[in-house]
């Protein structure tokens, strides 16, 4: 039996979430841990982002009445009242609110039954010059060996791939490569049983291998195709014409070294001529699920494509949320608003597979998902009801599905002089 009876009940439950935290800091005040991360909600709302004055405006005509205040308070305790909610407080928000979006979302419509595929991939976030983020993040270097203005910091993400939703994150700076900050998810993600990870190239290593394998996580990796940097074990099957073999590899245990048996599988070459100015790569992938459990070759190479939805994510954050418009000008006050668009995008996601349950393959608009979980806060802190606003969000997004594609493909180009790409689909 399901935790929750409906989607409406869902959406509320996410803010009786926020109830578990502090109602007060250790000094009383008028903010608290649970009013403070509403109003990071209010700040970050997709589509609509806006200021500290706006934001405030919109959370104190609702304050009185949803936390209880006094009196309203100043643009300056903002900033003061955000540095008291920690890291770990947002990110177990998160986890809770994932886990309930896994209770109640219908299983993907795919052959491989209930197992989760999580992506795991990285990316640069430009934050604002200070001296916290000049300190604690790096600053790449230009072709003159000049560093750039703005320092950047390293975002790796685990993403449920199949059902969009962000399970957990890490932001590095100077020193930290995505290696090492996936070997910190992998100890840190309540891993379920028949956990998939699904990494690109440049994450492998016989070290991560080592701990997805002790956490019994099954592994579909890109491998490098290099005479120069492939793992030894591989380059007989470089040389060879096979498009598929067993292989062995030895990875340092905790007693010893494992012996890991694993398929490696070579996706065909695209034909026909490479486009200027590109080649055609040899794509080699490595898994360690087998054929006994229904998974052949054109599987492996069709689920290591698939990984591609946490660059989508990575896109939704960037052009149509615009988190690297930080308000914040600290490491930490920068990381909680990169958490509240991962929740903004669990919450649509949730939206999405409600929409999409009875549509027989049909789509909704990803970017229309985002704006109505926006509605849904505004209908929240009105006091509107909630199952009425989920009725006609629900009935809206269906009625402007459409029909997919199949091989359809864009290529990721900017449109613009300057700036990321536009969202596709949000007119």
């Amino acid at each position: 039996m399901s935790l929750l009876r409906g989607p409406g009940d869902h959406f509320r439950a996410f803010f009786k979430l926020t109830s578990g935290c502090a109602d007060k800091f250790d000094r009383t005040r008028t903010w608290s841990a649970r009013s403070v991360l509403m109003w990071l909600m209010v700040l970050t709302m997709p589509d609509r982002k806006m200021s500290y004055r706006r934001s405030l405006r919109i959370v104190a005509y609702y304050g009185r009445k949803v936390f209880d205040w006094a009196k309203v308070p100043t643009l300056s305790s903002i900033s003061e009242a955000r540095k008291k909610v920690s890291i770990e407080t947002c990110r177990g928000l998160l986890h809770q609110l994932v886990e309930r979006c896994e209770s109640i979302m219908p299983t993907p419509k795919t052959p491989w039954g209930k197992r989760r595929f999580i992506a795991f991939d990285g990316t640069r976030v430009v934050l604002p010059r200070s001296a916290d983020t000049a300190r604690k993040m790096a600053r790449p270097k230009r072709p003159n060996g000049t560093s750039v203005h703005n320092p950047q910091g390293l975002v790796v993400m685990a993403a449920d791939v199949f059902r969009r939703l962000p399970l957990d994150w890490s932001l590095t700076g100077k020193g930290i490569g995505e290696r090492t900050s996936m070997q910190k998810l992998v100890h840190r993600l309540p891993f379920k049983a028949g956990d998939v990870a699904v990494m690109d190239r440049g994450f492998p290593s016989r070290h991560l291998f080592s701990a997805l394998i002790e956490h019994g996580v099954d592994i579909i990796a890109r491998m490098s195709a290099s005479k120069a940097t492939a793992w030894k074990e591989l380059k007989p099957f470089l040389s060879s014409n096979k498009k598929t073999a067993k292989v062995t590899l030895t990875l340092p245990g905790a007693r010893g070294n494992i012996e890991l048996q694993v398929r490696v599988v070579e996706r065909d070459a695209k034909p026909g001529r490479p486009r200027k100015g590109t080649k055609n790569e040899r794509m080699v992938i490595v898994s360690t699920l087998s054929g006994k459990d229904g998974f052949d070759r054109k599987d492996i190479i069709k689920l290591y494509a698939s990984r591609w939805g946490i660059e989508s994510l990575f896109k939704e954050m960037k052009s149509f949320m615009q988190t690297e418009d930080f308000h914040s000008k600290s490491v930490q006050g920068c990381e909680q608003e990169l958490i509240s668009a991962m929740i903004w995008i669990a919450l649509a996601s949730f939206l999405q597979a409600e929409a999409e349950r009875t549509l027989d393959g049909r789509r909704v608009v990803r970017a229309d998902c985002l704006r109505a979980a926006g509605d849904l806060l505004s209908a929240m802190l009105s006091g509107k009801s909630i199952h009425e606003q989920m009725d006609d969000d629900i009935a809206a997004l269906r009625m402007f599905a459409y029909a997919p594609q199949q091989d359809r493909h864009y290529p990721r180009e900017c449109k613009r002089p300057f700036g990321r790409t536009i969202q596709r689909g949000g007119a």
